[in-house]
C-alpha cells in the first residue's frame, strides 16, 4: 500500500489480541508442516550411510575373468580383496609380480547391504560420488521451487498451495522408498525438493504474518526454532528402531509424517546449517548421538533469539550470531587438522556444536528478519535454502574453514541491511523504498 493509505496492520493485530487463540492455533498448524520437511531431508543421514565393503571373491558359477583365482592354489600366489581392487601377487623366482583388477565379481558388504541405498545400488568405488548427488538433486529441486512457488503462493493462497505441496512431497517420498533404480530415486528426490519449497516457504510466511511486530520473535525466533529442532530430534528414535531393516522401510515410514501435518534461508546460513548436519558422522562416534546433539543445540538457540532480537535489534543480533559461528568453525577446522591429538578432536567437536548454535540462531532470526525487509508479495522470493553436501571425510578442516570464513564475510555485509526492530511488515514495494533511500543517504 502506498504511503498515506497504508493500513496499520500492527494496530489491527494488536486490537484483535497479539497472541490470541486464533493466531496461535493457525501458526501451530502451519509449523506442523516442518515435520514432513525435516523427515524427508534428514533421513538421508541414515539411509545414505557409507557401508564398509571389499571386492567379492568369485563363486563356482563365475566366469574365469581372472584365471589366477580359479586355478589350483599354490604357495606362490597371494590374493587380496581390497575395497575397489582385487590384487594378485605372484612370487616367481624371488620376483614379485603385482596385478590389479577391478571388482569384476561384484562387491561384498559388511552386514546387510539393504540398510543403505549406497550398498543396494552399489554406489562405491568409481560411483562413490553418486550418493552426494541425491542431496544436490533435492537442493536443485528446492531452488527451482523457490523460483516458481512464490508467484503461485500469492495467486492461489497459502493454504491451498501448502496442501498441494504436501501431496507432492508425500508422492516423492513414497517413490523414493519404492524406487527400483538409482535414477528413479534421484527423480523422487527432485520432486521432494521442489515440493519442500512450497511447504517451507509457505508455512513460515503464513505462520508469522498473523502476529504484530512485537510478537514475531516468539512465533519465528522461538516457536519456529524450537519446533524445527524437535522435528529433527524426532527422526532419531525412528531411525534407531528401524536400524536393522531396509533403508526403504525408514524412507516409507517417515512419509507417515504427512498424516500429522496436512525453510529456507539466504545462501550463507543454509550452506553452513546444512553442512553441519551432514557432518554429523564426524561430530560423534554414533550417527544417532551426533544428529541428536545437533538438534538439541539448535533447540537451545531459541532462548538466545528471544533475549537478543528486541534488545539489540535484528542487525546486531545477526552480527553476533555470525561472529560466533565464523570464529567457532575456523577454530574447529584448525583443531580437526591435528587428528593425531585426541584432546584437540574433543575441542573441535565442542566448537563445531558452538558454531551450530550460532548458525541456528542466525538461521531462524532470518525467518523473522526477511519478511520485515521485503513486501508480502515478494518476501517468499528472497528466501532460498541451498544445502551443500560436504565431502568432509577427505579434509576434516575444510568445511569449517570455508563456512567460518563465509560467516565472517556475512558479518561485514550486514552493514548494508536496514534495522527492522519495531517496524511493521511492508505490504508493497513502495513501502520498502524509504528504507532503501535511508541506507543510501
Amino acid at each position: 500500500m502506498a504511503e498515506g493509505g497504508i493500513a496499520k496492520i500492527d494496530l489491527v493485530l494488536q486490537e484483535l489480541g497479539p497472541m490470541g487463540k486464533f493466531q496461535v492455533i493457525q501458526c501451530l498448524v502451519f509449523f506442523l508442516s516442518y515435520l514432513h520437511d525435516a523427515y524427508q531431508f534428514f533421513t538421508y543421514i541414515f539411509i545414505g550411510q557409507a557401508v564398509s565393503h571389499t571386492c567379492a571373491p568369485p563363486n563356482n558359477d563365475s566366469d574365469w575373468i581372472i584365471p589366477e583365482l580359479h586355478g589350483t592354489s599354490d604357495n606362490f600366489t597371494t590374493v587380496h580383496y581390497d575395497k575397489c581392487n582385487i590384487i594378485v601377487i605372484k612370487n616367481i623366482s624371488d620376483e614379485l609380480m603385482i596385478s590389479r583388477y577391478p571388482c569384476v565379481y561384484g562387491m561384498k558388504y559388511d552386514g546387510d547391504y539393504y540398510r543403505s541405498f549406497v550398498s543396494e545400488f552399489d554406489l562405491v568405488c568409481e560411483h562413490a560420488s553418486l550418493p552426494a548427488l541425491s542431496q544436490t538433486v533435492i537442493n536443485g529441486g528446492l531452488g527451482l521451487g523457490c523460483i516458481i512457488v512464490p508467484s503461485l503462493s500469492d495467486r492461489f493462497g497459502r493454504k491451498r498451495l501448502l496442501m498441494i505441496a504436501q501431496m507432492f512431497m508425500l508422492s516423492g517420498g513414497i517413490l523414493a522408498g519404492l524406487s527400483p533404480t538409482y535414477l528413479v530415486f534421484l527423480l523422487a528426490r527432485c520432486i521432494t525438493g521442489f515440493s519442500a519449497a512450497g511447504v517451507g516457504l509457505t508455512a513460515v510466511t503464513a505462520g508469522i504474518e498473523v502476529f504484530p511486530s512485537t510478537h514475531r520473535k516468539f512465533a519465528s525466533g522461538f516457536g519456529s526454532t524450537l519446533w524445527w529442532s524437535i522435528c529433527i530430534m524426532s527422526i532419531v528414535p525412528w531411525a534407531y528402531l528401524l536400524r536393522d531393516y531396509s533403508w526403504r522401510i525408514l524412507q516409507l515410514a517417515v512419509c507417515g509424517s504427512f498424516s500429522i501435518t496436512i525453510l529456507q534461508l539466504v545462501i550463507v546460513n543454509s550452506l553452513t546449517y546444512g553442512a553441519l548436519y551432514l557432518m554429523t558422522d564426524i561430530l560423534a562416534t554414533s550417527l544417532y548421538t551426533g544428529l541428536f546433539l545437533n538438534a538439541l543445540v539448535e533447540g537451545a538457540s531459541c532462548l538466545l533469539i528471544v533475549v537478543t532480537v528486541d534488545r539489540f535489534g535484528r542487525k546486531k543480533s545477526l552480527a553476533g550470531f555470525h561472529a560466533v559461528t565464523g570464529l567457532s568453525l575456523i577454530i574447529s577446522s584448525i583443531c580437526f587438522s591435528f587428528q593425531e591429538l585426541p584432546a584437540l578432536q574433543i575441542v573441535a567437536t565442542v566448537f563445531s556444536l558452538l558454531g551450530k548454535f550460532g548458525v541456528s540462531a542466525s538461521f531462524n532470526t532470518l525467518f523473522m528478519y526477511t519478511p520485515e525487509i521485503f513486501p508480502t508479495n515478494v518476501s517468499v522470493d528472497v528466501v532460498l535454502m541451498l544445502v551443500m553436501s560436504v565431502q568432509s571425510r577427505y579434509a576434516l578442516w575444510a568445511p569449517g574453514a570455508l563456512f567460518g570464513t563465509s560467516n565472517l564475510i556475512a558479518l561485514i555485509l550486514l552493514r548494508f541491511l536496514p534495522e527492522t526492530m519495531g517496524k511493521e511488515l511492508p505490504q508493497t514495494v513502495e513501502d520498502v523504498k524509504p528504507k532503501n533511500q535511508a541506507l543510501k543517504s
